[in-house]
């Protein structure tokens, strides 16, 4: 953007925005809020994979960009920068990001001590301490954000194992709903600012910035695909239908427009109101460009890019037998071959995790193993209550593979209704209400139904299994 402004690219008036300025503006425009696009990913239900790259980027990202930019604000109030601040400033930037992760570790481990104690407050302690490792992170000249990001990881391995579901279930309701709170918060904010900051507009410098934020993105996500590619040594490669959506998921949001409002005028130097006004108004552009047209339009993209969606979970004994026992498998195989590949080094540090710090961290230590025996739990409660509910037993254990669901001891000791679906469907029910040109007949108050073939008669509709029957 600089080179821009000095080749008199961005046009009519002539701008005077130094490198430093111009520094900071890209420190906090690269903050991007994939919040959005994760919302539409788990209505569509895409992909894990695709999904953990964006919610990754998004956990990381704004940590990252605030102690970015709180470097080139420093770098800004200077008039003379050395060398010696600019390696400061590297070194700096290393040091608040790894301190305030210790922070977090440690106020993370003190929560996982508190809760092995039995209490009716744990759910409490858990989110208390996790602000109070923002707190203090940020008292000490660390990043507050990855504090509270490392406290929220070690919370979740250890401390969330040592809590009643009850208390875990409220912790993840509070939090969700303080997060929404506070997203409709600061999109409430950026509406008032709209109106109430005095804007100043440049349409080259604004419509360049927002190009050059396209590109920048685009390259930057295809180069670092590009070597993910290369160095993965499961064959799982990231398609080019991921990585564009990765590139049209970059949206701008509430944290780069906070930052810029944060922005003193009086370090700018002898145009810094202008500069100040100009930064605000080409960021609040091109947040509203990204959420607005990128973030309505990428559902249809993601639909015509055929991006694959993630199968429908399924509670089976086999698989989690057959995948705890080819992990066991591979790392023995390593260990005869005197290889030391990824399974053993994964199998190392489960180790060292099940000696240690489970028996450290946790009231009731759990191996890896014991996945077997919670699948065998939820399938035992889930049969238990298709008998005590025969009505609604079709729906219940729609996630559990057939060969069990049509076991002949469960035949004969269920209710009729366990195995074979009402003979009437109601409107409520019937697809008919979701669609009605499919029906010849969508006004009937009721459906009847061949309970042989399983056949909507009014609506012409095969729903015979029940993955299919539960999904519509």
């Amino acid at each position: 953007m600089f080179g821009l402004m000095k080749a008199g690219a961005l046009g009519y008036p002539e701008l005077n925005i130094d490198l430093k300025t111009t520094l900071l503006f890209g420190s906090l425009i690269v903050a991007v809020d994939p919040v959005a696009v994760l919302a539409i990913f788990q209505n569509i239900g895409v992909d894990k994979g695709l999904y953990y790259l964006v919610f990754g980027e998004s956990l990381l990202n704004d940590a990252i960009t605030i102690v970015l930019y709180e470097i080139m604000s420093a770098f800004v109030a200077e008039h003379n920068i050395s060398g010696s601040q600019i390696g400061v400033g590297i070194a700096s930037f290393f040091t608040v990001s790894f301190g305030g992760l210790l922070i977090g570790v440690i106020f993370g481990v003190v929560s996982c001590l508190i809760t092995r104690l039995k209490s009716h407050l744990s759910s409490f302690t858990v989110i208390l301490l996790a602000y109070f490792a923002y707190i203090f992170g940020d008292l000490v000249g660390w990043s507050g954000i990855i504090s509270m990001i490392g406290c929220g990881v070690v919370q979740a391995a250890y401390a969330f194992h040592n809590m009643n579901p009850s208390s875990a279930e409220l912790v993840h309701g509070i939090t969700k709903l303080t997060s929404e709170i506070s997203e409709s918060v600061i999109f409430l904010f950026l509406g008032i600012e709209v109106l109430s900051e005095h804007l100043e507009w440049h349409t080259g410098f604004v419509l360049w910035s927002l190009v050059l934020c396209l590109i920048s993105r685009g390259l930057v996500v295809l180069g670092i695909m590009a070597i993910v590619n290369a160095i993965r040594v499961d064959g799982a490669k990231i398609s080019f239908q991921k990585q564009l959506i990765l590139i049209y998921g970059g949206l701008r949001g509430a944290v780069a427009f906070s930052l810029a409002v944060l922005i003193d005028e009086h370090q700018l130097g002898y145009y810094g109101e202008y500069n100040r006004r100009l930064i605000i108004t080409t960021t609040l552009f091109i947040t509203i460009f990204t959420i607005g047209v990128m973030g309505m339009t990428i559902k249809p993209l993601v639909k015509a890019l055929d991006i694959p969606l993630e199968p429908r979970s399924q509670l089976s004994l086999v698989h989690a037998l057959n995948h705890t026992v080819l992990d066991n498998l591979l790392a023995g195989v390593e260990s005869i071959a005197g290889f030391r590949g990824r399974q053993s080094v994964r199998h190392f540090f489960e180790h060292l995790d099940e000696r240690y710090f489970r028996r450290f961290l946790q009231r009731k230590p759990q191996k890896y193993n014991q996945n077997v025996i919670h699948v065998y739990d939820q399938l035992i409660i889930k049969l238990h209550t298709a008998f005590m509910q025969p009505d609604r037993a079709y729906k219940i254990l729609a996630d559990i593979p057939p060969n069990l669901r049509d076991f002949d001891y469960f035949k004969s000791s269920l209710s009729a209704s366990f195995h074979e679906r009402p003979s009437v469907l109601t409107v409520r029910d019937c697809r008919c209400r979701k669609d009605p040109l499919a029906s010849p007949a969508p006004n009937l108050p009721k459906h009847s139904v061949d309970r042989e073939q399983g056949k909507c008669v009014p609506c012409v509709q095969w729903i015979s299994d029940a993955d299919q029957y539960n999904r519509e």
